[in-house]
């Protein structure tokens, strides 16, 4: 990149929860890498790669977040040098 050099990163961070009955879910992810556009082109691979390899490809538009399944896509990201973290936290009430 022209203006961004190492070692700064680009840092891309969700925090969800939400509750099923009377059990409490707490999720964290994040993405990094030094350069954004690679996170960029990291994710339009890993999504291609997903749709290639379905048995019957389905034609139109679609989505890439409602697209692709999720755990093989941070693995995907992973295999291609982003950084990845996922945490959860159950909290079951009994």
């Amino acid at each position: 990149m022209k203006y961004i050099k190492a070692p700064f990163i680009c840092l891309l961070k969700a925090e969800a929860e939400g509750k099923k009955g009377e059990d409490e879910s707490k999720m964290t992810f994040s993405i990094s890498h030094e350069d954004p556009y690679f996170i960029t082109a990291a994710s339009a691979v890993s999504c291609l790669v997903q749709y290639l390899n379905l048995k019957e490809r389905k034609v139109g538009l679609f989505r890439q977040g409602s697209f692709v399944e999720p755990i093989e896509f941070f693995k995907d990201l992973k295999r291609m040098g982003v950084s990845v973290e996922l945490k959860q936290e159950l909290s079951i009430k009994f």
